[in-house]
């Protein structure tokens, strides 16, 4: 026949085996590559899910130091300057203060507030500073809190909310300021 067949009782075969075997090779081709695709789809996805849960346990490795304190004058706000420090191969999006205090002699004189405060991403094994803003109280007056800095009776304590690809993990703060 004209398209390369004969027919042989009620089939058709091809006239030569190069016409199956072409049909098929390109078939074969294709499921390969189709099947290298997803191999490698497969891989970067466990890559990135691997790095993103080894980040995760170690959380914990990441830093957060006190660097300075200060009253600013007529704002009623105490500046935190905190260096935060992250080993871990993914970013860390800090995204709140959690508890942060300040106390003279034992009693709550500031007080962190999230609304004062601006989201900050330190990157994969690097460091950022973070400014956290305290509200002081209004019973306390700045210049009390002033004092008690200058003769360091300033106490600080808290954490920081992180998150490491939408896993939240606390970091607390030491004090590296003395």
């Amino acid at each position: 026949m004209r398209d390369g067949t004969r027919r042989n009782g009620n089939r058709f075969e091809p006239d030569d085996e190069r016409a199956t075997t072409d049909a098929s090779g390109r078939g074969h081709g294709w499921l390969a590559l189709s099947f290298v695709l997803v191999l490698v789809l497969t891989g970067v996805i466990f890559v990135a899910t691997g790095q993103a849960y080894l980040a995760y346990e170690q959380s914990g490795s990441v830093t957060a130091t006190v660097t300075d304190v200060s009253v600013a004058d007529g704002d009623g706000i105490v500046q935190v300057r905190v260096a935060v420090h992250n080993p871990t191969a993914v970013a860390v999006d800090i995204e709140a203060p959690a508890g942060i205090t300040g106390r003279i002699d034992g009693r709550i004189v500031a007080r962190a507030h999230a609304t004062l405060f601006t989201e900050r991403t330190v990157p994969a094994g690097g460091d950022r500073t973070i400014d956290v803003p305290l509200r002081i109280h209004h019973r306390t007056a700045e210049t009390t809190v002033a004092a008690a800095l200058d003769n360091e009776t300033f106490d600080l304590s808290g954490r920081l909310r992180g998150a490491i690809h939408d896993r939240s993990i606390s970091i607390t703060i030491e004090r590296g300021d003395r």
